[in-house]
């Protein structure tokens, strides 16, 4: 019992140095991109708010911009965020759940040249805007979504 207890230990101490070890010192810049997959928005998920919202496939480069143009206020002196995959990682946002004010629960992971997930972000909440249409409410959850990003990246990983 003592030795199974010991490596269970173990396992966990290096597992914490490893998930620690990582770092986004040094690099130039960050790719960054949204996965709407696991998202639930509003009662639809992202494949069938497209019949709700016959905007939403048009407005998803004015979303990212939205994040990008926080999280780059914030960070952009000492890793800007740009939408490419010419970067050694890239931050993918994962909504979970959008309400219709626009509020979202959310992670983030970061991922290698390859797909490899190399670090993530626990859940955290963005707070969406009071007054539109649920993608101009959502693009205020993104403009909070990209500074809680911001403050995260620069408190763990810079």
């Amino acid at each position: 019992m003592k030795r199974f207890l010991a490596a269970v230990i173990a396992v966990c101490f290096v597992a914490s140095a490893m998930a620690q070890s990582f770092s986004l010192k040094g690099e130039q810049r960050v790719g960054f991109r949204v996965n709407w997959d696991e998202a639930t928005i509003e009662g639809y998920t992202a494949q069938s708010i497209v019949e709700h919202e016959r905007d939403w496939e048009v407005d998803q480069p004015v979303l990212v911009g939205k994040f990008l143009a926080k999280y780059n206020e914030r960070l952009g002196v000492k890793l800007p965020a740009i939408v490419n995959n010419d970067v050694n990682y890239t931050i993918e946002l994962r909504p979970i759940h959008v309400s219709g004010k626009g509020d979202m629960t959310c992670y983030a992971i970061v991922v290698d040249r390859n797909g490899n997930e190399v670090a993530r972000m626990a859940n955290f909440r963005a707070e969406g805007g009071h007054f539109g249409s649920l993608l101009n409410l959502i693009g205020d959850g993104m403009k909070s979504a990209g500074k809680q990003v911001a403050k995260r990246v620069q408190k763990k990983w810079l």
